[in-house]
């Protein structure tokens, strides 16, 4: 079985899925670190997820990057948003878009000025 077959086969409901999760996040291969990332998510918030999620907003790939800031959000982690912010200069625009979605929806107070100036 490849890794991509045994982030798959994680039942997020195991006891052994963060440690498993946290440990494939760390892999060489983007599709693994994304899917690791969209599994992840779907775990109950804590500090150690949350960390994972804020460190990988700075990953090489752009669909993870993405990944982590749809997590935080979906994890509505106001602690991110200053990360967050900085992703609204990503070189990759879904990137960027999906930062000021995500400020808008972490209640981040200058939400609106932020898009209003960056995508004008």
């Amino acid at each position: 079985m490849d890794l991509l077959d045994e982030i798959d086969a994680i039942d997020i409901s195991s006891p052994d899925a963060k440690k498993l999760l946290l440990k494939t996040v760390k892999s060489e291969d983007p599709e693994a670190r994304l899917r690791s990332i969209e599994k992840i998510s779907l775990l109950l918030s804590d500090v150690e997820i949350l960390s994972t999620l804020q460190e990988h907003l700075r990953d090489t790939d752009e669909l993870v990057r993405l990944a982590c800031i749809e997590a935080i959000e979906d994890h509505l982690d106001t602690s991110s948003i200053s990360k967050i912010k900085i992703c609204l200069d990503d070189r990759d625009w879904m990137v960027r878009g999906q930062a000021a979605i995500a400020l808008s929806k972490l209640g981040a107070t200058d939400a609106y000025e932020i898009a209003e100036i960056r995508f004008k």
